[in-house]
């Protein structure tokens, strides 16, 4: 079964998520497999990341890390669009893969504990929505507060914070 965290950071709460990464010695991927430095991982211009610890299993498409199997984190950045809407970023993984037999099992038991120390930072370092289904970065809330930065999660559907 997969777990996620959605959020909405701008790059500066982006830097401070992306630094505890690199205090804690997670490995940052590109979608391509490519082990990204942390200057790498700024400047890397797709949304999409992997995060993993040393010696997990990583599987490939075509071109492409393959998550349902590989043992890797989705981090999805959020995007600034049209001025001040912020749309809705994520950690994702799925803990569970299929066997040679088909059989459903748990991948690596340290998967499942990365994404609680990275799902439990987000938490302590970020506001929660009045719905109790999003967290804000600290640079996030300062700009839906002060600047009027709108907090999206769908084509028609906002998000409110306190």
């Amino acid at each position: 079964m997969g777990r996620q965290t959605n959020f909405y950071f701008t790059s500066k709460d982006d830097a401070g998520f992306l630094d505890f990464i690199e205090q804690n010695g997670m490995i940052i991927y590109s979608y391509e497999a490519k082990i990204l430095t942390r200057a790498e991982a700024d400047s890397y211009d797709e949304s999409e990341l992997f995060l993993s610890f040393h010696n997990a299993e990583i599987f490939m498409r075509v071109t492409s890390i393959e998550q349902l199997s590989s043992e890797v984190i989705q981090y999805s950045r959020s995007i600034c669009k049209e001025g001040k809407r912020l749309w809705t970023g994520r950690i994702w993984s799925e803990l569970r893969k299929y066997d040679d037999k088909w059989k459903k099992v748990k991948k690596n038991p340290e998967l499942t504990a990365f994404y609680n120390v990275l799902s439990k930072w987000i938490k302590k370092e970020s506001k929660i929505s009045v719905c109790k289904s999003f967290y804000i970065g600290k640079d996030a809330y300062e700009r839906y507060k002060n600047d009027n930065w709108i907090m999206v999660s769908g084509p028609k559907t906002t998000v409110e914070f306190d």
